[in-house]
């Protein structure tokens, strides 16, 4: 099974998002900013503010419980903006790249400009299906997303997932 399509660079982003969490990375670096940062600007503010103590304090807490929220609401949008950015920057263009996807008695097989990576299925630990994507998480944290568009009907797709599904029960049970 085979099949070809342009990839976008929100593929990638999606991809790249899906690794962080999966690992913990993004949890990690939403907190730690958060741990680290609002203190720090609780502070310096604390410090610049020429009043006494109390009034000081009045000020400096909304700030920091709003600077709180924001970060929270904000940081996976601003993840995503920096991970887009790098890929460009990589691919030196924000045009699709022509991709190939192909699973077969090895594993599933992807190919982008000149490289291929394959994933054996006994590397292969779990299939997602989401609204926009066919996910195989793989071991050592890893990914590979086909997303669904590419695919010419519901018919194809279930097929995909079926045959990925057949290999990864046969696995299991080897």
């Amino acid at each position: 099974m085979k099949i070809e399509y342009e990839s976008s660079i929100e593929d990638d982003v999606a991809a790249q998002m899906k690794l962080l969490e999966l690992t913990g990375q993004l949890r990690k670096e939403k907190y730690t900013a958060l741990l680290i940062g609002v203190p720090l600007f609780a502070l310096i503010l604390y410090l610049i503010i020429p009043l006494p103590p109390i009034e000081r304090l009045s000020l400096v807490t909304p700030f920091a419980f709003l600077l709180a929220l924001l970060h929270l609401t904000r940081f996976k949008q601003k993840r995503e903006k920096g991970i887009r950015k790098r890929l460009i920057k990589y691919f030196g263009v924000y045009e699709p790249i022509t991709c190939e996807y192909e699973m077969n008695d090895e594993g599933i097989r992807f190919r982008r400009l000149g490289t291929t990576i394959i994933f054996s299925w006994n590397k292969v630990c779990k299939i997602e299906d989401s609204v926009e994507y066919l996910s195989f998480i793989v071991e050592p944290p890893g990914i590979s997303m086909i997303p669904k568009r590419i695919f010419k009907s519901l018919g194809e797709q279930e097929q995909w997932k079926s045959f990925a599904e057949n290999k990864l029960n046969k696995t299991v049970q080897q």
